[in-house]
């Protein structure tokens, strides 16, 4: 699973994961190892702040649960846009 190190805006996001973006949930590295993830540093020639979470074994429902439970709601460009 690829993540995006800091606390980008959401209408920063697209040109840094190459595809528009419309929306962006935040974590930290802490929530996501107390749920037994691994997160690494993998930052690429184009996006620098790249990281990847693994868990070791296979990706269940209920893994995927357990990462979703790691991220607050979701930050939409709409909503933004409306505040403005």
């Amino acid at each position: 699973m690829s993540i995006v190190v800091g606390l980008v805006k959401v209408e920063d996001l697209g040109p840094v994961i190459d595809q528009p973006s419309s929306g962006a949930r935040y974590s930290t590295v802490g929530k996501l190892r107390e749920q037994g993830f691994t997160v690494r540093h993998t930052p690429s020639q184009k996006n620098p702040d790249h990281a990847t979470v693994s868990v070791k074994g296979d990706w269940t429902a209920e893994r995927g649960h357990a990462f979703n439970l790691c991220f607050g709601d979701p930050t939409w460009v709409d909503d933004i846009q409306e505040q403005t």
